[in-house]
Order: structure tokens, then sequence, then C-alpha cells
């Protein structure tokens, strides 16, 4: 387990070869990076792994984070409910098992964490049991659910000025005057500038404690330049991971945790975001935008147990059901929907 700010994490997944396939460690840093369950999808906790073909089971908790470290998945928990909490305590189950998918967004393959089965027999060894003791979650019988709809909505309506006002705050803490600039790229450049010149003021400042070191390292000024490196690297730690999200790289929810990981091991962190690719999330955008043939909405599959027929709408609530249809039949159905057509 790992604490980080306070936050409890649970080791739920190593990479390896399993029977289902193998699972390396880019996939797990890919699927932590990618977890948003506000605006994509939230992962429950259910016990086992119901098949695709039974009535889905109730959830018994909710994910909050994911954090990937040296090829192992870690989550925290942002609710539990008390049938959860006393399956954990009465030791009727002890570890955990991951159902991980590829969903496809934009083009690209998107690795993520799907939900999370409680088990005693997972096909990961060496896992530690769950223990709930001393953690603080939720655990109400009644968690109030997001409209996943309205927040899709709501997020494509106000990620352009939340964007906008972001970029204008981080130019104004940084004493850029953003008149001078024409567009929102060209204060991003200036910022990131900025930042590499912090990458020169701390390995100057690095040269200078050094020579320090070696005459009089007990020297005021000596205590003066240390205090001076530490908030120098804080600094860079917070700017390296805002200038992650201003690269879409990063989701916002993702900050503090990256954060903290940067100020832990600069190197590896930076190693680690530049590694990543634009995350698909920060378009808005669940499906692919293209030009399409004819979908026949009469096929069968359109049609719902209850006799109903499938809309856009319930793709964006289930996106499981995004594997039944082509691109151009999931864009047909967009636009017959009233809420999205435009």
């Amino acid at each position: 387990m790992l604490e980080i700010n306070g936050n409890k994490y649970f080791h739920v997944f190593t990479a390896g070869k399993y029977p289902q396939g193998e699972i390396g460690e880019n996939f797990l840093e890919q699927a932590a990076n990618n977890y948003d369950p506000v605006n994509f999808h939230e992962a429950p906790v259910w016990i086992g792994h119901p098949g695709k073909d039974k009535d889905e089971p109730e959830a018994l908790g909710w994910i909050d984070k994911l954090i990937a470290k040296a090829g192992k998945l870690y989550v925290s928990f942002s609710y539990i409910s008390d049938k959860l909490k006393s399956l954990i305590e009465n030791k009727k189950f002890k570890r955990c098992s991951v159902e991980l998918a590829t969903f496809n967004v934009d083009g690209k393959d998107f690795p993520y964490l799907y939900a999370i089965g409680i088990t005693n027999r997972p096909a990961v060894k060496g896992l530690e049991p769950i223990n709930f003791t001393g953690h603080n979650f939720k655990t109400d019988d009644i968690k109030q659910k997001l409209n996943f709809n309205s927040e899709i909505k709501k997020y494509n309506q106000t990620q352009s000025t939340q964007m906008n006002e972001q970029i204008k705050n981080l130019a104004e803490e940084r004493k850029i005057d953003i008149r001078k600039f024409s567009d929102e790229e060209k204060i991003t450049g200036e910022m990131i500038r900025l930042f590499k010149d912090k990458e020169n003021e701390i390995s100057t400042l690095k040269n200078k404690i050094a020579k320090l070191e070696e005459n009089s390292p007990s020297s005021v000024k000596y205590n003066e330049l240390i205090e001076e490196l530490n908030n120098l690297k804080k600094s860079r730690a917070a700017e390296l991971v805002e200038n992650a999200v201003l690269s879409k790289k990063l989701l916002p929810s993702q900050k503090e945790d990256l954060i903290s990981f940067a100020e832990t091991d600069y190197v590896k962190c930076k190693t680690f975001i530049e590694k990543l690719e634009i995350n698909p999330v920060f378009t808005g955008k669940m499906i692919n935008n293209k030009t399409f043939s004819y979908a026949d909405l009469t096929d069968p599959k359109f049609t719902k147990p209850d006799g109903t027929k499938i809309t856009y709408e319930d793709i964006l609530r289930d996106l499981t059901l995004q594997s039944k249809f082509t691109d151009e039949e999931i864009e047909m159905l967009r636009k017959n929907s009233a809420k999205f057509k435009d």
C-alpha cells in the first residue's frame, strides 16, 4: 500500500503475462493517466467478474484515483458501502482483481480501468489482503452519482473558458504581460521558456552551493542558498506538472499526485510526462467525427431487451456498448440525439 498526501492507495495489479494476455508497465501507466471518473468513466467495485451476458451487479464502492509505479497499479477508493466494508472486515473476501479495457477514442487505443472485482482468487499472485481498518471513506449507503450526460455537455461547454482562465492565471503568476502575445499558444510558449530558464537557475545555484560547501558549509549564506534551492525545486515541480496540463497530457485532477511525484523524484517524473501523448479526454469527444455511410438502425442490435431503441445517451452511460457498433453507427445515433446532434 502507498500513502500520498493522506490518500491510501491499494495494490491491485502487477504487470506481467496472464492467461488473458500480457499487460506491460506502459499499459498501466496509460490507464492511470487516462483515469477520469467525472468526464469519462468511474470504475465501480463489485463482487467477482460478472459476464457480459449477466445482469450488472450493484456497485459496492467506487474508485477515486489510480497510480502506476514500478509495474504495479494502485487504486484509492472515494466510497465504500457498509456492505463492502463488512465483507472485508469479516474476511468473506480478501483481495481485488481488476477489469482492464482498451477503448477506442479518436481512433487511438485508450487503456482504462473499467472495474474492480472483489475476489478470493485473483490472477495476480502476491497481492496483500485489502484492509480498510483505520481508513476514512464515505461509507453511507446512498452516494449521489453524477449525471454522465449533463457532465459531458457541461465539460464541453466550459473546457475552453477554463483553459483560457488557467493560462491567464499562470501567466500572471509568472509576471508575463499577456497583452504582448497574440494567442494562447504563444503565451504557453513563453511560460515553457521561463520554465527552462528555471532549470538553468537551479543548475547555477547548485554550483554556488557546492563551492560554499567546500569552504564554509555552516555559513548563513550557505543556508540561505539551500533554502532558495529547495523553494526553486518545489516551484519547478509545480511548473512541470502545470505545463503537462497545458499541453493536454494530464487531467487537472491528476496534478496533486504528479506534483508530489515530481518533488520526490523530478527526473523520473519528467521522463514519465515526456513519454505521454495528448490525453483524448481533453478533446471532449467520445467518438470520431468523420464522414460516414449509411447505418441501418433497424438492425436488432439497436434494440434493448425491453423493446426500446438504444440511443447515443445510452452509449455515454455505458461505454461498453461502443464495442457493439461501428463509428458510423455511433455517429448516426449522435445525429439522431436532440441533445448532442449539434
